[in-house]
């Protein structure tokens, strides 16, 4: 039947019976049931959920995943912290892009950014920066499994330029936006910003601010920039530079005790190690003075020993005479 006839053969089959044929090779069936076992997403379910209209909910919460947080004000007026989750296992491109923006830093940092668009009950768009274009210029890959099917979908647009929160369920988005992450805490806060009031063009009359964005925990109550941002008063601040010049004094003058301690140990040590040699060489003199006494007075007493052997010589040679 030689290559590509099996191709041939399920298209024919699948004329006959009235289906829509089938493009598969066996090979790519093969790969399509692989990639099935392995993530659970297979090329026929996705396009039988599609043409069905079926939506696949969002992710279930997973406290190891990252998580984002936003600070909004409302004309100045503090209005909640929304906590995302974001779903970097799903959409790792695309959500670490939106991550790279809340930190500190960032050319393009969402810290002081607004709302410029509000829909009520479908969306709010935030955060437009020209610098913030995903790099490379083909835009932030794509997961058609993440929708925007929920109040609290949070995702990017497809240029990576701006942010937007769902306000309700807005599946026409998925089109434009790809859905990173959701919102964990703070529903409440989007159910207030749907009664904004806004102008003809959807630009909200009361400015929507971020004054505060970073990484937290799965809670939200993990801020840590916290002690960064902290102001201090003058009294604290020379407060804690004199403490801290304390404690370096501190350091240092017991840093040179403990260098005089080990400096006079070593002297001790070497005073000990002289005195133990000077006694051994006092020691050393002592026997070699000792020996030559005793040498000395052997000498002696061999020349007194010979001096009256040579006498009783001479007394006994004259009594002879």
């Amino acid at each position: 039947m030689g290559k590509g006839g099996t191709r041939f053969v399920g298209e024919a089959i699948a004329h006959r019976s009235g289906r829509a044929k089938s493009s598969y090779t066996n090979k790519e069936l093969r790969k399509n049931m692989e990639q099935f076992l392995e993530t659970g997403v297979h090329p026929d379910l996705e396009r039988a959920k599609q043409s069905a209209g079926v939506v696949v909910a969002l992710p279930d919460p997973d406290a190891q995943r990252p998580h984002i947080f936003l600070e909004l004000t409302v004309d100045n007026r503090n209005a909640g912290r929304l906590v995302i989750e974001m779903f970097e296992d799903m959409a790792p491109a695309a959500a670490r892009h939106l991550i790279n923006r809340v930190q500190p830093g960032s050319s393009a940092s969402l810290l002081n950014s607004t709302v410029h668009k509000l829909l009520p009950y479908y969306a709010l768009y935030g955060g437009k920066s020209s610098s913030a274009t995903f790099p490379g210029g083909q835009g932030v890959p794509l997961n058609s499994r993440l929708q925007h099917m929920m109040r609290g979908a949070v995702s990017v647009s497809r240029d990576g330029s701006e942010f937007a929160v769902s306000l309700g369920k807005s599946l026409t988005m998925d089109s434009t936006h790809q859905v990173v992450g959701v919102v964990r805490h703070g529903l409440d806060l989007l159910e207030l910003l749907d009664d904004v009031p806004r102008t003809p063009d959807d630009s909200p009359l009361m400015r929507v601010k971020v004054v505060k964005c970073g990484s937290t925990n799965a809670q939200g109550t993990d801020d840590p920039l916290d002690a960064l941002r902290a102001k201090e008063t003058p009294e604290a601040a020379a407060a804690r530079l004199k403490q801290q010049s304390a404690d370096t004094r501190n350091a240092v003058m017991e840093a040179l005790q403990q260098g005089m301690s080990h400096k006079r140990t070593a002297n001790e040590a070497g005073m000990d190690a002289g005195s133990s040699a000077a006694a051994a060489d006092a020691d050393a003199d002592a026997g070699a003075g000792a020996g030559s006494s005793r040498a000395a007075v052997a000498n002696a007493r061999q020349k007194d020993a010979a001096g009256l052997s040579k006498g009783t010589r001479t007394a006994a040679a004259a009594a002879a005479a």
